[in-house]
C-alpha cells in the first residue's frame, strides 16, 4: 500500500528452499518453503505477484509453492524481476516480426518440432540446425517475438546459448541491443546466472536491452517435457500477457506433468501494460496495490540498488 516492509527470513530458510528446489513435487517440502519464503499476509487477489530472488534463491520454483492448499500459481501469476527498477524500465518499440530458432546441433528432435510448429502458426520460416545462427538471431532486434529452443551451457564468459556458429552470452545480448518485445528461451537453465545478483543472466540482459517479457527456464529441462510446456503456453489465449499466459499453461499441465517440468519455466517482466503501442494485449485498469517479494541471500556488491546493467 505504498510502503516497503522488511521481513527477516527464518534462519533455516535457505536449507528449506534448497530441499524444495531439489524436490518441488514434495508436498511437505513445498509447504515448508512457502511458510519460509512468502509473507504471512500475502493476498489471493489473482493479480501478478512480483518476485525478486537472488543468490541461492534464484532457482527456487515459486510457482510450485503450496499456499493455502494449492500451488501458488493457481492463485496468482508470478512475475520475476532482476530488480524492482525493472518495473520502470522503458520497453523498446517493436514490429510484427517473429524470429524462431531451434535445435542448433541437430540433437533436440522435440525442439525442432516445437519451432517448426510455431513457425508455421506465425507464418515465418524456422531456423533449425545450421540455420540456427548468431546471424539470424541478430535480426531479432525490434521484433515482436524471439523464440529460441537450443542447449544452454556454462562457459568461462558466463551462461550461454549454443547456436550453430558459436555461443551467445548475456553480454552479447546487451552489446547487440537485442530487444524483442517477447523472448522465449526453452533450453536448459536459460535463466541461470553465475552472478549472485542474477544480473548477468539472459532475463536481465534482455529486459535491460529493452524487451518487455522473457520466458525462460530455472533448471535443466527434458526435451519432451519442455516441448509440452511450450505447446501449452502458445495454446493459451493471445489476449493474455506472457506472465498470465505461462501461469495458465502451468495450471493446465500441473495434473499431467511432473512438477519439476512445468515449474522450471518462469516469466520475467512487468505485467501491467501502459503503452498500447508497445504491447499487443488489452490495457487493464491500474491496481491500487502491487505486491512484490524481494528475497535476497547475499548483499549487493557490484551495482547500486535498483540499477539496471547497461553496456
Amino acid at each position: 500500500r505504498g510502503r516497503v516492509a522488511l521481513d527477516e527470513l527464518p534462519t533455516d530458510a535457505l536449507a528449506i528452499a534448497h530441499r524444495f528446489t531439489l524436490a518441488p513435487g514434495d508436498i511437505a517440502a513445498s509447504q515448508q518453503a512457502a511458510a519460509a519464503l512468502l509473507p504471512p499476509d500475502l493476498s489471493d487477489r489473482g493479480e501478478p505477484l512480483y518476485v525478486v530472488a537472488t543468490g541461492p534463491l534464484a532457482d527456487v520454483p515459486f510457482a510450485a509453492l503450496r499456499w493455502q492448499g494449492r500451488y501458488l500459481v493457481d492463485e496468482r501469476p508470478i512475475a520475476r524481476l532482476p530488480g524492482l527498477a525493472a518495473l520502470r524500465s522503458p520497453a523498446s518499440t517493436s514490429d510484427e516480426r517473429a524470429i524462431v530458432i531451434g535445435d542448433s546441433h541437430s540433437d533436440l528432435p522435440e525442439a525442432a518440432r516445437e519451432v517448426r510448429k510455431l513457425a508455421a502458426a506465425t507464418g515465418v520460416t524456422a531456423s533449425v540446425g545450421a540455420a540456427a545462427s548468431r546471424q539470424v538471431l541478430a535480426s531479432a532486434r525490434g521484433a515482436r517475438l524471439l523464440h529460441i529452443a537450443v542447449h544452454g551451457t556454462a562457459t568461462s564468459s558466463g551462461r550461454a546459448l549454443m547456436l550453430a556458429d558459436g555461443n551467445l552470452t548475456a553480454a552479447d545480448v546487451l552489446d547487440a541491443g537485442l530487444d524483442p518485445q517477447l523472448v522465449v528461451l526453452s533450453g536448459c537453465a536459460t535463466a541461470a546466472s553465475d552472478d549472485a545478483e542474477s544480473w548477468d543472466g539472459f532475463p536481465s540482459a534482455f529486459l535491460a536491452a529493452g524487451s518487455r517479457y522473457v520466458v525462460a527456464t530455472l533448471r535443466s529441462v527434458d526435451d519432451v517435457a519442455a516441448a509440452r510446456v511450450i505447446e501449452a503456453y502458445y495454446a493459451q489465449s493471445a489476449a493474455l500477457d506472457p506472465i498470465e499466459r505461462l501461469a495458465a499453461a502451468q495450471r493446465q499441465l500441473a495434473s499431467s506433468l511432473p512438477v519439476a517440468a512445468w515449474a522450471s519455466f518462469a516469466a520475467w517482466g512487468n505485467a501491467s501494460c501502459d503503452d498500447p503501442r508497445a504491447c499487443s494485449v488489452p490495457q487493464r485498469a491500474p491496481s491500487s496495490r502491487m505486491d512484490a517479494i524481494v528475497r535476497s541471500a547475499s548483499p549487493a556488491q557490484s551495482r547500486p540498488p535498483g540499477a539496471l546493467p547497461r553496456r
